[in-house]
């Protein structure tokens, strides 16, 4: 009998318990710099807070200059000696990227974004207010070419060769997968970080007795 009660004091005193869980779960999502991200985090009223959010590249894009050299002599037969030099810069797809600058000029925001470690040189992404996203900004109407550097280049999208672009591209996330972003212009896309905590707090209610 005195068994019986304690087991059953046991029982009781154990569903008494009060128990606590805290789940947490977290995502993070790459996304287009678009109209509901800057209502979301208020970038109208706070321009400078495009400077905090983590860019990336939506596609490749390969920019290339070339410097011709040309020279001339006679010497019983005319001589002409050519020399080209191209430089070449590849911006892979999901390459990282910081906001150095932002103009502003009448109605039109851009972005001046840094992807290189070692330099500030800027690519420039202008907001589109038609469709709400941002744009690989051109230095000329008629054609794909920007400033860069300070020098012009020419826009291409094909795909970035060489080795330093395969092990790149082998070692960096590709956040693009799956989208249908590498067909469009170059878009400006971020990362952003989802937390969700859930707390609960549950309890077994022992009873009332006289």
């Amino acid at each position: 009998m005195n068994i019986f009660k304690r087991n059953r004091f046991f029982l009781v005193g154990f569903f008494a318990v009060v128990s606590f869980f805290l789940y947490t779960t977290g995502c993070a999502t790459v996304k287009p710099m678009n109209l509901d991200t800057i209502d979301k985090y208020g970038l109208n009223s706070n321009i400078e807070m495009y400077k905090q959010f983590q860019y990336f590249i939506s596609r490749d894009i390969i920019l290339s200059s070339a410097e011709v050299q040309t020279d001339r002599s006679v010497s019983g037969q005319a001589f002409v000696n050519t020399r080209i030099n191209r430089n070449i810069k590849q911006f892979l797809a999901s390459t990282p990227g910081v906001c150095l600058e932002i103009n502003v000029t009448g109605d039109v925001l851009k972005l001046g974004i840094a992807f290189e470690e070692d330099n500030d040189s800027l690519l420039w992404f202008f907001f589109n207010a038609s469709n709400g996203l941002f744009f690989l900004d051109y230095s000329n109407n008629g054609g794909r070419e920007v400033i860069y550097a300070g020098s012009p280049y020419k826009v291409t999208f094909e795909q970035g060769k060489g080795f330093k672009a395969m092990w790149r591209r082998l070692f960096t996330k590709d956040r693009t997968k799956g989208s249908n972003f590498r067909r469009m212009e170059p878009l400006l896309l971020f990362e952003e970080n989802t937390k969700r905590t859930e707390k609960e707090k549950r309890a077994t209610v022992k009873g009332r007795r006289l």
